[in-house]
């Protein structure tokens, strides 16, 4: 033992250090877990330049390489544990754990790659394109696919692409009827959805698809990458779909057909009232819009006088719906004209009637008419005009002219800053389709609301940047509801579905 130890001490002291250190440092090289990450397309081509970013999850270090030539990104580990791994051309989280130090982990990770520019990096070559294109053109017209779970080998020319379909209630949407149809050569694609909401597709690659359904064209885009390699795609959408459609559709006939005949029990007794007076029909329209009360039951409504104080929009074009259901409205409008045209120095106003009494089988749209346009003159020249656009045309059928109404009248108006629709919420917008040409902010005041909002309207004001206004509530900036987002009217749920909202 004193033999050991007077060699111990005998050992020079800058060689003991210098022996120190070096073990020192042996032993944290050592320590260092070494990681090759190792990137690949489903080819085996390399992902050449991606950043591969690993965080440890407990201490949050990052560290961030790039990978090289062959794919290859490489870390030296200090920390053992749960990592993160996040690579810049894939969406995908990815996860391992380094538990041994000193270790040497090399890990290889395929994938097909999450940009757009992938056809760039690995294109197939021209004879490729051409015996794949020329493939696709050999489809027949319409092909009915029946792929329910992702084939272990397929052609490299298809990419395989499974399409999940939810209903508004986000459940699954089955036995959906769907078809693609691309728009280089027409070529249809048709599928059902199976008891999952699911329908999975072999593609051609490097074509655009359209999404039908049958009463929606044209709902969503598919493209496909014209790139090497095998191929996989998945996208989730929200859809009513068509059996729902198909109900909601004869409830709104149901409903529809009751409006109508209501309007024209409406009509026959205004009619007998006519006989009964001794008066002309314009002479009793004009006492009818001259009255003290909303009329009809409604005496209670004050709906244009509660939104116009709430809101104070300055030089306003105001649209008014004149057809028969909506006489107590325009007798509202009157009352709060008659206290309120002396201050309000800008009005401005287009009635319509939804045709003037021309026959339903001659309304063409966008060319309906009845559409009558009058400045601020004062109450006596507005109640006038009113009554004789009201006494032109009680609307026959209950769908109104409203988008024609806005896009004529606009064009014969003065300069103005708000415009305001004065709308029946019983009735459907029959020229709905023409709201792609209209893009002014609509300020849209719901008259009848008694349940459920229409859609025709939300979707106007949704359109145009506008708003919609109950006796209750002012709905601006319905135009910022992300797609699929929600909103409660008078205390039902719309859904945002493809750009439009939908009743739940």
């Amino acid at each position: 033992m004193k033999k050991s130890s007077f060699i111990f001490y005998k050992f020079p002291i800058m060689k003991l250090t210098t022996f120190l250190l070096l073990a020192l440092l042996n032993l944290t090289i050592y320590s260092q877990a070494k990681l090759e990450i190792i990137l690949q397309n489903i080819s085996e081509a390399p992902h050449i330049g991606v950043d591969v970013t690993i965080q440890h999850i407990k201490s949050k270090a990052t560290l961030k390489e790039k990978t090289n030539s062959k794919g290859v990104a490489i870390f030296q580990i200090d920390d053992l544990g749960d990592y993160e791994l996040n690579f810049s051309n894939s969406e995908v989280k990815r996860k391992l754990r380094v538990s041994k130090p000193g270790s040497h982990m090399r890990i290889r990770y395929k994938y097909d790659g999450g940009d757009d520019d992938w056809s760039k990096k690995y294109p197939p070559t021209a004879a490729q394109k051409k015996e794949w294109d020329q493939k696709f053109k050999n489809y027949p017209n319409t092909s009915t696919t029946s792929i329910y779970n992702k084939p272990i080998k397929y052609e490299e020319r298809l990419v395989y692409f499974k399409l999940k379909l939810n209903n508004i209630n986000k459940k699954p949407l089955t036995n959906e009827l769907l078809w693609l149809i691309d728009r280089t050569y027409n070529k249809k694609i048709k599928g059902i959805t199976d008891s999952k909401g699911e329908f999975h597709f072999l593609l051609p690659k490097g074509y655009t698809f359209d999404l039908n359904f049958k009463y929606h064209s044209n709902f969503g885009e598919i493209v496909t990458v014209l790139t090497t390699g095998t191929s996989s795609k998945q996208m989730e959408i929200m859809y009513l779909g068509t059996k729902e459609i198909e109900k909601r559709k004869k409830e709104e006939e149901i409903r529809i057909k009751k409006e109508e005949e209501r309007l024209a029990r409406e009509l026959e007794e205004f009619e007998e009232r006519v006989r009964r007076s001794k008066k002309s029909r314009e002479e009793l329209k004009r006492e009818e819009l001259d009255r003290k009360t909303g009329g009809y039951g409604i005496k209670d409504n004050t709906i244009i006088t509660d939104v116009f104080d709430r809101n104070k929009w300055k030089n306003k074009l105001i649209f008014c719906d004149l057809t028969g259901s909506m006489s107590p409205y325009a007798s509202q409008l009157s009352q709060w004209y008659a206290l309120n045209y002396i201050t309000e120095k800008k009005l401005q106003f287009v009635f319509f009637n939804d045709g003037d009494n021309k026959p339903d089988n001659q309304k063409i749209i966008g060319e309906t008419g009845g559409i009558y346009y009058s400045p601020s003159y004062g109450i006596d020249k507005l109640l006038d005009v009113m009554t004789a656009v009201s006494i032109a045309g009680s609307g026959g059928d209950c769908p109104e002219n409203n988008m024609e109404a806005l896009i004529k009248g606009e064009k014969q108006a003065d300069p103005y800053s708000e415009i305001i629709m004065i709308a029946d919420n019983n009735a459907s917008v029959k020229d709905i389709e023409l709201l792609e040409s209209f893009n002014i902010p609509v300020h849209i005041i719901l008259c009848g609301l008694r349940s459920s909002a229409h859609e025709d309207y939300l979707n106007i004001a949704y359109k145009t940047k506008g708003s919609i206004h109950t006796m209750e509530k002012d709905l601006y900036d319905l135009w910022k509801t992300a797609e699929g987002g929600t909103i409660n009217i008078n205390g039902i749920d719309y859904t945002l579905m493809n750009g439009e909202f939908i009743r739940n």
